[in-house]
Parts: structure tokens; C-alpha cells; sequence
């Protein structure tokens, strides 16, 4: 299985709290309990029923209660996602229930009936996530804002009919958070069936000498056309000897031809091993024209323990959410501890005229995901014009008690436009500065600030200096005199 979903989200309010525990049976979000959180079955005919999901409200007051179906895959580390409209094993539109809205008295509890329609021609496996929404049926007096709490639950189903069962060893690689903790062995398998294959194993350590360690993998269920990380747990010794290990994993489950993947773990300390880890310092996605080359390039910071030449993977994703590219990036060069080094690569056969969301992935040279960093690319039809301006820029006044700044996008494409005005003394000294955050612009828009000088100026003349970066060549800017009395 996949780990079970449950947040509870405040209406009115601009972030979602995260208040979650799981059961080993059970999801609580809020006041809100669903039992079970994985529905694993095969379906025999059309219209038969999955085991109920019983539905408890464990708040002090009546909650209305909503039914969804929606596509579910997941990623790599094996968390759930909504899945884009092409991945054709999805199964929300199979499943149906009579219940799909109700109340529920405080303390009470209701058994949620799902049936399951058969299209025909579909074998093979059908996933979808079943989300429990429940909110208070009537607002406290005074209450502005109200409690919304939602539970998923993963529907994964193996339909009638032959199902094809394949997987595919990948990567081996090995993560430790510090020296002396767990080390956790990863052992990537990809399903090349077209039903869910629940994915075990072992791992073995192992020196030129000897077998130190033989690791169970944690058992998980993989997705057709997916593939997942699948972990296990070494408690190695805290006097390991520092040198390198081989890593074999031998990847078997139910039905399943066995597959043997390798990998390595190098120790440079006893008991701590080579621990890979970035921050990303800057990914930015200039605006391209279509269909031509795209270059790429990245700032991370090895805070790691150990030496090491990181490698990247932008993935291009339409705004449905379908993957439409991808491109590599590596350092030429080892990075030292604690310093920054660059990516670079280059999508060389270019983009549609759109605008994709780019996600940069960077990997460890085993291919471990270390860090993600998120950006939006822009792809237009003729050649990018950066171009933009400072349309107002005024000091504060009997009317108006603030520095006042407006900057227009003349360009052709979207900007993110951000600066600072410096306020300098009658000798040019900088005394002082206001800072611009960042704004993005759509084509011909503008950014406008207001902001108050700062505080414990003294009386004189001063001169106030506007810079505004958007991308283009030069900076706009703009100087003005103000006299502070």
C-alpha cells in the first residue's frame, strides 16, 4: 500500500494546517475518523461492493459529510498524488456510492457503501483516491471562519481478467540524517505490469571479505507504469568500518519473477557514511522562444559531510499536469562541503509556445532525490524582449507621507520585478535603503509600492536612488531630491 492521506484546512485562512495521526487502521483528521484507509481487492464482477468505510464524527457537534472519487497515483517515495489525465489506470469514474452526502450527529458513526462499475475492455489494475470532506453543519456565533477537514482513502483494485505482472530492479542507493543513525537503503522497482505488484525483498551489505548485513525491504505495493523507492532500515553499528560496501538487492513479491539490482555505500568515518545533501541557492526559467534550445543552469550548497558531483532533472509539466519533457544537468566538478557549485544543462529540442511548470530534481551520483526546487517557464512564439521602466517615482509629501514607485512591463513576456531605493546623505554616503519585494508582472502590468523613509534620518537634503531588477540587460532606475525636515 501507499501511505493514507488526512489534513484539515481552515476556509478564509491562506495556509492549510496539517493536523494528522494515523492508525494502523484508521485516519483522524480534526474530529473526523474513516476506517479503513486502503481498500486492496480484486473485483470479481460489475456492481459488486468494496468493505464499507465507517465514517465517525468524533467532534462535539453535528458535521455535514461529503463522498469524492478522484485519480490517485503516486511518486517515487510512494506518496499519493492526483493523477494526470493520462495515466489510464485511474478508477474514480468506476466508483459510485448512494451516499454521497450526509449528516452526522456528534459521536455518531455511518457505514459508506462503495460500488464498483465495470467498464468493459478494462483489465489490469484501477486506483483512485475516495476523500471523506467534513465540515460543522452550523457556525458558532461569531465564527468568521470554519473547520474543514478531509481523509483519503486509496482504492486499489485488480479488475477481472489476465493481468500482466512484471517488475524492473533500478537504482540501489543508501541516505543517513547523521552519523550514527539508521541508514536507510533504498531499492527502486519499477512495475512494468499493468496491475499494482506488492514489492519486498532484501538487501545485502556486503565487503569483499564478508557479508556484513542482510536488510528485509519494507514491503509496498508499486503502481503499473510507476516506479518506487522501496526502503530499508539498517541499524548499522556505530564502530562500522569507515571503506566502501557493496549493496545487492534481490526485489521479489507474489507473482513476480525475481530481480537483483546492485548498488554502493561508502563509510568515511566509523559508524557514519557518506551523507549527499543541497539546498538550492537559485533556479530560475528565463523566457524561450519555441522549439529552441533552453538552457539550464542551477546554484546548490553541499551540506553534506563528503566531497561529491551532483546531477539535475528538470521535468516540464503542462498546466493538466501531463509531463511533456524532461532535461539533464550535472557539476563538472566535485563540490567541497559547504560550498556552492552550478548545474548546467541544455533541452536541446525546445518547448511548445506555452507555459509549463519546470520542476528541478537534484540527485545524488547514485541517482538519490536530494532536493527539489520549483520554477515556471514561459515559451513564446517570437524573440523574448525584456523591457520595462519606472512610470512614477515620487517622495513623500503633505498629500502622500510615503516613497511612492511604480514600474510598467513593456516587455513581451511575464517578469518577476523586485528592488530597493537607497537614500544618500548630501556627501553620498548611503544612509539608509527600502527594500522592493518581489512582484511578478503579466505582459503590460505594473508593480506599485508605497513605502515609508527610514526611521532617524536627519534634517537635509537627500537623494533617493531606484533600482529595479526585472531580467533585462540593465536595471531601471530613477534618482530624485527630498528634503527630510
Amino acid at each position: 500500500m501507499i501511505a493514507p492521506i488526512a489534513c484539515r484546512s481552515i476556509v478564509g485562512a491562506l495556509t492549510a494546517a496539517l493536523a494528522v495521526l494515523f492508525l494502523p487502521t484508521a485516519a483522524r483528521a480534526g474530529g473526523l475518523i474513516v476506517s479503513p484507509v486502503v481498500l486492496d481487492k480484486a473485483v470479481k464482477k460489475s456492481g459488486e461492493a468494496l468493505p464499507p468505510v465507517k465514517v465517525t464524527n468524533g467532534a462535539d457537534e453535528e458535521w455535514d459529510i461529503t463522498i469524492e472519487f478522484k485519480p490517485l497515483f503516486h511518486d517515487e517515495a510512494g506518496s499519493p498524488l492526483p493523477a494526470p489525465p493520462s495515466y489510464k489506470y485511474t478508477a474514480q469514474d468506476m466508483l459510485s456510492t448512494k451516499t454521497p452526502k450526509f449528516k452526522l450527529a456528534a459521536g455518531a458513526s455511518r457505514d459508506v457503501e462503495v460500488k464498483v462499475t465495470l467498464p468493459k475492455g478494462r483489465s489490469g489494475g484501477g486506483y483512485a483516491i475516495m476523500y471523506v470532506l467534513g465540515e460543522p453543519s452550523k457556525k458558532k456565533p461569531g465564527e468568521t471562519i470554519a473547520a474543514n477537514v478531509r481523509v483519503g482513502v486509496l482504492v486499489e483494485l485488480v479488475l477481472p481478467g489476465e493481468a500482466k505482472q512484471r517488475i524492473k530492479a533500478g537504482k540501489v542507493f543508501a541516505v543517513q540524517e547523521a552519523s550514527g543513525a539508521p541508514i536507510i537503503l533504498h531499492a527502486n522497482a519499477q512495475n512494468l505490469g499493468d496491475v499494482h505488484a506488492k514489492v519486498s525483498g532484501t538487501i545485502v551489505v556486503e565487503t569483499a571479505k564478508e557479508v556484513v548485513a542482510k536488510v528485509p525491504i519494507e514491503a509496498g505495493n508499486v503502481f503499473p507504469g510507476l516506479s518506487r523507492n522501496l526502503r530499508a532500515v539498517w541499524r548499522a553499528p556505530k564502530t562500522l568500518a569507515p571503506g566502501n560496501y557493496k549493496l545487492t538487492a534481490a526485489i521479489t513479491g507474489p507473482g513476480l519473477v525475481n530481480e537483483t539490482a546492485f548498488g554502493d555505500l561508502a563509510v568515511i568515518k566509523p559508524g557514519e557514511a557518506a551523507q549527499h545533501r543541497v539546498i538550492v541557492n537559485k533556479f530560475q526559467a528565463a523566457p524561450v522562444v519555441q522549439y529552441k534550445p533552453v538552457p539550464l543552469e542551477a546554484t546548490v550548497t553541499n551540506t553534506g559531510n563528503t566531497p561529491f558531483v551532483p546531477k539535475g532533472r528538470v521535468v516540464y509539466t503542462d498546466p493538466q499536469g501531463e509531463q511533456v519533457a524532461t532535461a539533464e544537468l550535472a557539476a563538472t566538478e566535485a563540490i567541497p562541503v559547504g560550498k556552492k557549485g552550478t548545474l548546467k544543462g541544455n533541452h536541446g529540442a525546445g518547448l511548445p509556445m506555452s507555459k509549463f511548470n519546470a520542476k528541478l530534481e537534484v540527485l545524488s551520483p547514485a541517482g538519490a532525490l536530494l532536493a527539489t526546487f520549483y520554477a515556471s517557464q514561459q515559451v513564446i512564439e517570437k524573440d523574448v524582449n525584456l523591457a520595462g521602466k519606472i512610470s512614477k517615482f515620487a517622495a513623500p509629501n503633505d498629500k502622500e507621507p510615503y516613497v511612492t514607485l511604480e514600474f510598467k512591463n513593456e516587455g513581451n513576456v511575464e517578469v518577476d520585478a523586485e528592488g530597493i531605493v537607497m537614500v544618500a546623505d548630501g556627501a553620498g554616503n548611503i544612509v539608509g535603503q527600502i527594500p522592493l519585494e518581489k512582484q511578478k508582472l503579466a505582459i503590460g502590468g505594473s508593480a506599485s509600492y508605497k513605502r515609508g523613509l527610514p526611521e532617524g534620518l536627519e534634517s537635509g537634503l537627500y537623494e533617493l536612488r531606484a533600482v529595479v531588477n526585472f531580467g533585462g540587460k540593465t536595471p531601471a532606475t530613477m534618482t530624485l531630491k527630498h528634503f527630510v525636515q
